[in-house]
């Protein structure tokens, strides 16, 4: 996408009046105003493993930095422990990254991290540069490391990101609007121990001179091959700024740049636009999140700003999960779920953060956690509060029966399917948020499924259960546990009354 000044974005989404509501099924980073997160769970760090370190691009009134927070909580809440702090970003400062090293690489040892971002974007006669900090503190303090690309002329140099290749090698990767012919290509940089780098190599050209990839994302998957997905704007057409993707069995080596790749489609033809960002779950499912989704006619999809895409490791037909943080009516520009960020947990639990405008009109960072739902059809009982089950009234035959609880009885009414794409079904008939309407008390039954957001749920850490299009939790009133109370959606507050584990 074509950039401008993150911080000339944020004064004026600050001014104007806010023309959505926030994020939902997500708490706050902080009271600051952030764009671009991304975050790592630690796992080289010895006794700082499994805290989530996230970094976001801030714009203080003292200038622009790399905000560093922490959760020591599997990335539910956040607080500040860092910043990066360069003082090249007086003029500038876009689109920060982090990563951890996973091995030593010359006098860097394991589990350092790095930070980097585009710098010096301001001006006429502007010399980007993209710069590396190292800390070997969990974050509380940096240095500066390297200058690992520095441009020769006006051209911008955006969205760093970070791998480690099949030599053990460091790799930037990189959007480069420096390459002469092309209004953008991706990049690449390599370097031995993090201070010396290579001349650029280019990635994705693509064949006419206007295309513009950007937005690279990497990662390594457990075969060993590596994932790049990426942006493709300046292709015109309802597959503008799409997202699509390659790999490589190397880290390095990523094919004819000419090629732009596949893009990244479900069964039914649906697809990100723009800011693709990706993650691989410890069970080996590939997910990606875009700001995005459209219809395989270009129209805006129901679930826009509410899924995330996946596929196994093979990368065969994408299909969507639910997303914990939801960012209803998604839409372009440098906030609402621009480049969220997913962190993989244990198992198949997640982390996310994506970005979205306050009532004040603030971009914030939103952060929210979840259990994916199961790669295959899982069947079970849902018991709540006080031992008693998820209950379809009236034998649970008709489109509107109401969701209740009762005494756990092990009949059909009771045993529920939980299917990939979030929903619950029972007797062929799905969980349902009548209308989509989000108040917070709405009434839930079941209705034929059918795979939008109403019908969509996640299991979170705490046991409640998130409609990711309300943001809220079903619930049963007042902690209620007699036969026949019916239930609902209500703020999640994890007590008792909204927690259901399934067995």
């Amino acid at each position: 996408m074509p950039r401008r000044s993150l911080a000339l974005a944020v004064l004026i989404a600050i001014a104007l009046p806010c023309t959505a509501t926030a994020a939902t099924g997500g708490v706050p980073v902080s009271q600051d105003s952030a764009l671009y997160p991304r975050a790592v769970s630690l796992a080289h760090n010895g006794s700082a493993n499994g805290r989530v370190l996230l970094t976001t691009t801030g714009f203080p009134s003292a200038g622009p930095v790399g905000a560093i927070s922490e959760s020591v909580d599997g990335g539910s809440t956040y607080r500040r422990v860092g910043s990066v702090s360069d003082d090249t970003a007086a003029t500038g400062l876009c689109c920060t990254t982090l990563f951890e090293l996973p091995q030593r690489i010359g006098a860097l040892a394991e589990g350092t991290l790095l930070w980097v971002g585009s710098t010096g974007q301001n001006g006429t006669d502007r010399r980007m540069a993209l710069r590396v900090w190292r800390s070997t503190d969990v974050g509380r303090t940096w240095t500066l490391l390297s200058t690992a690309v520095r441009a020769g002329g006006t051209g911008g140099l955006w969205e760093p990101e970070l791998s480690v290749d099949s030599s053990g090698r460091l790799v930037l990767h990189y959007a480069d609007e420096g390459q002469a012919g092309h209004s953008q290509v991706l990049s690449r940089v390599v370097s031995s121990d993090g201070v010396t780098w290579s001349q650029r190599t280019t990635t994705v050209a693509g064949t006419a001179a206007g295309h513009r990839p950007g937005m690279p994302s990497v990662r390594r998957l457990p075969g060993g091959t590596y994932l790049m997905a990426y942006e493709v704007c300046g292709y015109g057409g309802q597959f503008d700024c799409a997202v699509r993707y390659r790999t490589s069995s190397d880290g390095w080596s990523w094919g004819d740049p000419a090629d732009l790749g596949p893009v990244a489609r479900t069964g039914d033809g649906r697809y990100l636009v723009a800011t693709p960002t990706l993650a691989v779950t410890q069970s080996g499912r590939v997910l990606l999140a875009g700001q995005r989704v459209l219809l395989s006619d270009g129209r805006t999809a129901p679930a826009n700003g509410l899924v995330l895409f996946t596929a196994g490791t093979a990368l065969g037909t994408w299909s969507t999960v639910p997303t914990p943080v939801g960012v209803a009516g998604a839409r372009a520009g440098v906030c609402p779920n621009y480049s969220p960020t997913v962190v993989p947990l244990e198992g198949d639990r997640i982390a996310e953060v994506a970005t979205d405008a306050g009532s004040d009109g603030t971009c914030r960072a939103y952060a929210g956690t979840a259990v994916l739902p199961p790669a295959t059809e899982r069947t079970g009982a849902l018991v709540a509060v006080g031992g008693t089950c998820v209950d379809a009234a009236a034998g649970g035959v008709h489109n509107g029966d109401a969701v209740q609880l009762w005494t756990c009885n092990g009949g059909a009414v009771q045993r529920w399917t939980w299917r990939p794409d979030g929903s619950l079904a029972v007797n062929g008939r799905c969980l349902d948020l009548p209308g989509g309407t989000p108040t917070a008390g709405t009434q839930l039954q079941i209705w034929d499924c059918n795979g939008l957001p109403p019908q969509q749920w996640l299991h979170r850490a705490d046991g409640t259960l998130l409609n990711p299009l309300s943001g809220r939790c079903l619930d049963s009133p007042n902690g209620a546990t007699a036969d026949g109370t019916r239930l609902r959606v209500w703020d999640c507050n994890g007590s008792t009354a909204q927690r259901v584990t399934v067995r």
